[in-house]
Parts: structure tokens; C-alpha cells; sequence
């Protein structure tokens, strides 16, 4: 389970979580990437969530840590980390305090999610970014190994969902609203090669 979840008397959330019922209905709960995901404030950024590929989940994380990707194999005890920024993830935009929490304000240089597939060979990431007059999708793809590299395209487009073999369905609002699917190949050629 992907969310936010407090320890008795702890400040600290904690976002992925192994859960197990027992034959008898008892449940517990074991944090499976306890430090990478620990975050004082929840409403700090943007999170993504999971996604699946064969037999191994992806979580793009964003909240109240350095941004990251982690991968959690079927049968595995905890997820390991395959990426992780240097910096501390900024605000996705200017926030400001409201009645019991943060509010993103809207404005150029703000960032929106805009979704996540795992594709051939890593996970493909999306965000809107707000600019003057229009918005840009940024793409980024990050391998398997770790490395990253982004592409920016004209327009908002939100990454929907991906399978192996058929492509990955997006959709976008302008200039009308439509949904779409983009073969692997075809999306992945829009990134420069690697280094």
C-alpha cells in the first residue's frame, strides 16, 4: 500500500507499506522503504504513486523527500531505491498556508503530476510545468540502472497507463479533450541517447 501513515506518537509519515492478513484476520504492518520516504510534512510536493511491470513495482516518489524511484520485486521484503536526487524536492509551486495545511498556488514554473507507465527498460515520468502563456510536459525516463534523462514537449499531456507489447495511453485537454495510445517505441525515441 502507497499512502501516508503515522506511527503512534510520531510527526514522521511513512508512504509504502507491506501488508499482511493472516489466516485468522490479524493484520500487520511492516514500512518497506522506511528512511528514503520519511517526511515531516505531508503536503510538500507531488506524489506519484506505483505502477507495474511483470512481476516488480515502480514507486516515483516526490513528497517530503529527494525525489526517487524505487522498484519492490514480487516476494521481496522491502523495495530498494534505483534513483534518487541530490537536492531536496522543492514545492511543485509557490505554496501558501490555508485553514489546516498548504495550498498550491498556480503560476509559471509550476509543476503538476502527470503520471507515471513502466515501459522497456525503466519507468517513464511525467509533469505538466505552468508557463507565461502555455504549459510544457516534461518526460523523463529513468533506466533501470539508475540513469535519468528528460525530454520537454509542447502541451499538457498526462501518462495514463502502460503495457508491454501495446504502448502507453495518455491523454490530453488541448485543444480538445482525447485519449490516445503511443507505442513504446515511438515514445522512447523522443529521448536523446544515453551517455
Amino acid at each position: 500500500i502507497y499512502g501516508p501513515r503515522f506511527e503512534p506518537n510520531s510527526q514522521h509519515a511513512r508512504w509504502l507499506h507491506r501488508l499482511r492478513v493472516g489466516p485468522d484476520g490479524s493484520v500487520s504492518v511492516q514500512d518497506a522503504l522506511r528512511d528514503s520516504l520519511a517526511a515531516r510534512v505531508v503536503p510538500h510536493g507531488v506524489a506519484y504513486g506505483l505502477t507495474a511491470r511483470g512481476d516488480s513495482v515502480y514507486l516515483w516518489h516526490t513528497l517530503g523527500a529527494r525525489n526517487l524511484l524505487a522498484v519492490w520485486g514480487c516476494g521481496e521484503a522491502n523495495a530498494r531505491v534505483l534513483y534518487q536526487e541530490d537536492e531536496a524536492a522543492a514545492p511543485a509551486g509557490p505554496m501558501k498556508p490555508v485553514q489546516g495545511g498548504l495550498k498550491m498556488e498556480i503560476g509559471p514554473g509550476s509543476r503538476a503530476r502527470g503520471g507515471m507507465a513502466a515501459v522497456a527498460g525503466g519507468v517513464l515520468v511525467g509533469e505538466i510545468v505552468q508557463g507565461e502563456d502555455e504549459e510544457t510536459t516534461e518526460l523523463s525516463l529513468i533506466s533501470s540502472d539508475g540513469r535519468r534523462r528528460s525530454v520537454k514537449v509542447p502541451g499538457s499531456y498526462v501518462i495514463r497507463d502502460g503495457r508491454d507489447g501495446l504502448g502507453v495511453l495518455m491523454s490530453a485537454s488541448e485543444p480538445v479533450p482525447r485519449v490516445f495510445l503511443v507505442s513504446e517505441r515511438e515514445l522512447l525515441a523522443l529521448f536523446p541517447p544515453a551517455d
